[in-house]
Order: C-alpha cells, then structure tokens, then sequence
C-alpha cells in the first residue's frame, strides 16, 4: 500500500489543486449502483462504486439517493462541494466486451452557479456542481448505455481558489 504522507504522487505547476478519481459500477440495467453501505459490513459481495467527492447525493448500494443515469447513455453526477474551475475531466471504460464501441464525452460546471466564466469547467448551460457524461455510439453518435454489469472510470483534476 501506498503511504500518502511519504510521497507526492500527483503534482503539477497549478497550486491548490486536487484529482476527483472514481470508479462507477453499473448494475443489469446500466444503473449506478451505490457505496459501499456502512451500517454494516458489505463482505466480500460488490461491486460497489467508489466516488469520493461525488457520491453525497449517489448514496450506499440499496439506498440510492439520486440515480446519476439520467436517460439513455447519460449520467449526471453532482460534486459534493463548489469548486472554482477544472483543469482536467476524462472517462475511462472498463472492457466493454465484443460490442460496438462506445465514445464517451464529459462537460462540467463545477462552480456554485451558473454564471460561466473565462476557465474550463465552468459551462453555464449545465446545473451547477454538475459533471455530465454522454456515452455514444461511435458509429452513429446516437446515446447508448454502457453494458449492463460493468462500470467506468472518470476522474477531474480540481482547482480550489482563483489562479494568483
């Protein structure tokens, strides 16, 4: 295991920023499947998806607050805090199998309004707080669902304050 406090593996020349990574496991019908529960302890059963500083309004699995699979090929996930801008957002499928190829696409609006503004991830057409993902067919561009019992990859590089 890694020792967080003995080395810096994420860095780079913008100050005060963080990386969002999270694994999301999908269930027989394309859906969010939750947390690990903590009232209990889950055993060696899963999978469950792992998404911290998105999962507030996701929930534990079997008590889904809200279900991020919004419609066909969309999940709309909703960052547990504001933040002032992204440096980074990427979507990562797990194997897909012998199936079509799905391209997925990312937008965001990680602020806590819907003004905009001059930095990346600051789109005002979308809610605030709001990482949207689109998976489409790659052959057609036509919203389709990732297979069933699967998951995906996602991950935003964060900045916490104003550039100085």
């Amino acid at each position: 295991m890694g020792n967080v406090f003995a080395n810096r593996a994420d860095s780079g020349l913008e100050n005060e920023t963080l990386t969002i990574s999270c694994y999301i496991a999908l269930d027989g019908s394309s859906n969010v499947i939750g947390y690990a529960p903590t009232a209990s302890p889950p055993g060696l059963v899963g999978p469950y998806t792992r998404a911290y500083g998105v999962q507030k309004a996701i929930g534990p699995a079997g008590a889904i607050i809200t279900q991020p699979h919004t419609s066909t090929g969309i999940y709309t996930f909703t960052l547990d805090e504001p933040w002032y801008a992204a440096h980074e957002a990427w979507v990562q499928q797990t194997d897909q199998g012998a199936v079509a190829s799905l391209t997925p696409y990312i937008d965001l609006n990680v602020t806590a309004n819907q003004l905009g503004g001059a930095f990346p991830g600051c789109n005002p057409t979308i809610a605030p707080q709001t990482i949207l993902i689109h998976f489409r067919a790659a052959a057609t561009g036509a919203p389709t669902n990732p297979v069933v019992n699967t998951a995906f990859w996602f991950g935003v590089k964060l900045r916490r304050g104003q550039a100085k």
